[in-house]
Formats: structure tokens, sequence, C-alpha cells
């Protein structure tokens, strides 16, 4: 699977393929025979091929949901939720999410369940404020706070505050944005969107600084692919 990806990132897609199909066919377990056709599925979307790379993972979702696997039901149903063609299918797709987590699952854990829920609600208020649905953003927040409230999960609070700093950006209140956005490190959109605060308000080297710290968020992943591929994204 390491490989797969690597070569991914470098661009070599054809090779790409060809490990992850070797990869599928050693799986030992369905959940990673549907992580390994998951990363297969976004090699359409690094190449440039967003349309085939959807129809690929809206057909992955339906195979993860016969296998009810709901730990890669998860994943899958969020990058293709992130991938969406536009900000009102994101947002649909979000929304029926985030109802799937809402109840305890067979196969995932409380802990990953409200990692997930958390995930889910932080990208819903980034995509409402960015598109300046200000009264979803706000009640999406409202869940998220209740939600950290009662989870001792530190990357639970994480995604609370990171949620509240897209939305105070997009109110320009930069200084405070800057500050709970800073929360989430390891989320590569949550830098790219402090380095703007901090570019905002004028910090120069401190944006520098978290640029060069994004750098090293480096993988194959949707935040990655959204963050290096901009145009995937331009709509929400």
């Amino acid at each position: 699977m390491g490989l797969g990806d690597t070569l991914t990132l470098m661009g070599d897609f054809d090779s790409a393929r060809k490990e992850y199909d070797r990869a599928f066919q050693i799986a030992e377990n369905p959940r990673d025979q549907l992580y390994t056709e998951f990363q297969k599925a976004l090699v359409f979307f690094w190449e440039g091929n967003a349309a085939e790379g959807r129809k690929e993972l809206a057909a992955l979702s339906e195979r993860a949901a016969d296998k009810k696997e709901p730990n890669m039901q998860f994943a899958v149903a969020l990058g293709r939720a992130m991938l969406a063609a536009n900000s009102q299918d994101e947002l649909e797709q979000l929304g029926a999410l985030a109802a799937f987590l809402e109840q305890p699952l067979a196969g995932m854990s409380e802990s990953d369940r409200g990692i997930a829920r958390a995930a889910v609600l932080r990208e819903r208020v980034r995509v409402a404020a960015l598109n300046g649905l200000s009264d979803l953003a706000a009640g999406t927040i409202s869940k998220l706070e209740g939600l950290a409230a009662s989870s001792p999960d530190l990357v639970v609070g994480n995604a609370y505050e990171s949620a509240r700093g897209f939305a105070l950006f997009e109110q320009h209140d930069y200084l405070n944005a800057a500050d709970e956005l800073a929360a989430d490190s390891h989320s590569p959109l949550a830098l790219q969107q402090l380095a703007m605060a901090q570019e905002k308000l004028a910090k120069s080297d401190a944006a520098q600084s978290t640029r060069t710290h994004l750098k090293y968020q480096r993988g194959p992943t949707v935040e990655w692919l959204l963050v290096t591929h901009p145009e995937i994204g331009n709509s929400h």
C-alpha cells in the first residue's frame, strides 16, 4: 500500500494503480480491501480526471455499504463529499453522512464514531462558511460544541476549534480565526486557512512558518489533494 501511495504522489499513476491492485489481492479483510480501492479511486483526481473519480467513489460507496464496513463507509463517504462537483452536492452528502453517524454502529467504536462525526461537522462548517451560509455554519458549530464538550478526545476538540476558525475567517475576524485554526495542526486545510489569516494580519513570517509546516503534511489524502489541486474544490 505504501508504495502505491508514494507512486501516486510522484505522479506515476499507472504504476500506482498496479501497486494498489497487488495490495488488494493480499488484503486480509474487507476493510483493507476497501481502503485500497479508495486510494486507487483517488488516483483519478490526482491525474485530473475528477468526473471519473466521482463515478468510482459512488460505486465504492455502495460496495462499502454492502459489506457493512462502517469505518470505510465513513471514509469513502467523506472523501466523496469533499470531492463533490459543487458545494450543494457536498453539503447534501455531508448531511446524510452526519445522520448516518448519529447512532452507534456495529463495527465502529464509540471513540472512532465521535472523531468521524467531528470531521464531518467541521467540513460542513468550512463549506457553509465559504459559501456565506452563516446560519448553517452557526448551527453546525453548536452541534460540534456539544460533541466536544462530551468527548475526552482532543481530536474532537481540535475539530471544533478549527471549525470556529473557518467561520471567523469568513466574518473577517482574522485574529481570532488564526487562534482557533492553529489548534488543528494536522489538518492541511486548517493550516492553509491559518496561513491566509496570518497574511491578512500582515504576519508574513508566521504565514511562511505555517506554510513550511503544511509541507510536512504531504500525503495521499483528500485534504492534501484539495490543498494541492485547488481547482477541484474551487466551487466549495
